[in-house]
Parts: C-alpha cells; structure tokens; sequence
C-alpha cells in the first residue's frame, strides 16, 4: 500500500486564554500554518487535561479525516480531523479519565470571534483554515504525480510556556 503521511504540530501555549499555532507539515515541508485555540469550557483554574470538558491534552494522536461534521454551528461546514489519542497526558486522559471524541474543527458563533469560544477540550480553527487544511490534506493523497493508497496523519500537541 502507498501511503503519504502528514503531521500536524499543534504548540499550544500554557495559558490556554491566547492562541497556539498548527503547522501542516508534509515531506518535512511546511504546507500552512494556522491560530489555533485549545481551551476548554472548565471554569476552573490549572491544569484541568483530565477533566470533562478540560483544556486539550498534549501528546500524540493518530488524526482520520472527517468529511461533514454533525453540527455545523459548532463544528463548522469544513470536515475535521478526529483525534484518536497513542501517547502522553492524551492516552492517559482516554484510558483512565475517560476524555474521546476530540477533533481538530472550525465552527460558527453568535456571540464574537469564533476562535476564542471554549471547546470541550478539541482544537478550534477559524472555518476558512480549517477547509484550507483539509484541502491541503487531500491534495497530499495525489502529490509527487501519484495517487496514494491512503494520507497518514499524526498529530502531535506540546505546550510552551
């Protein structure tokens, strides 16, 4: 099977009020590069990557493309990448603290700039970065003059302080 792989690097920073970045990387070449927000709907101060609805965990995931989203208001009209933890403080808050279903996804807001709404714990993108992102994900299937098999995407999220 031919396959192409892409990593997506998230650094998000430790006080998860301002913006990380996301760089696509494909062939060790940066594709883009992207705000990104990795907050959570927890009011409570701290570390909270373990808790329901706590800010995103670092670590390593495996990403799969999603198409459509369920909840274009939330979500955005873009598809996503869901996230599907391997290592670090991600592994441990799905394995023992029960923490799935995050992605990497836009979404709409009545209430200001989308970017800075709380998630429950996923990434969120402005909506034209994150169509941007998937288009650029599915181009990679068919680069260097083949079509491959099957894109490869790993995640990785660090923090700075």
């Amino acid at each position: 099977m031919v396959m192409q792989k892409i990593l997506i690097e998230v650094v998000l920073p430790k006080n998860r009020r301002y913006l990380g970045s996301l760089r696509l990387i494909q062939n060790r070449r940066e594709l883009s590069r992207y705000k990104v927000l990795g907050r959570g709907a927890r009011k409570e101060k701290g570390n909270t990557v373990f808790l329901e609805n706590g800010n995103t965990p670092t670590g390593t995931y495996k990403g799969t493309l999603k198409f459509r989203t369920n909840d274009f208001e939330r979500f955005g009209k873009n598809g996503a990448v869901e996230l599907f933890p391997k290592s670090g403080d991600a592994r441990i808050a799905q394995d023992i603290f029960g923490r799935e279903n995050l992605q990497i996804h836009g979404g709409r807001s009545k209430w200001g700039p989308l970017i800075k709404r709380n998630t429950f714990g996923c990434l969120r993108m402005k909506d034209n970065d994150v169509k941007d992102m998937v288009d650029k994900i599915l181009k990679a299937r068919y680069s260097e003059g083949m079509c491959h098999e099957k894109v490869e995407i790993e995640v990785t999220v660090s923090e700075t302080w």
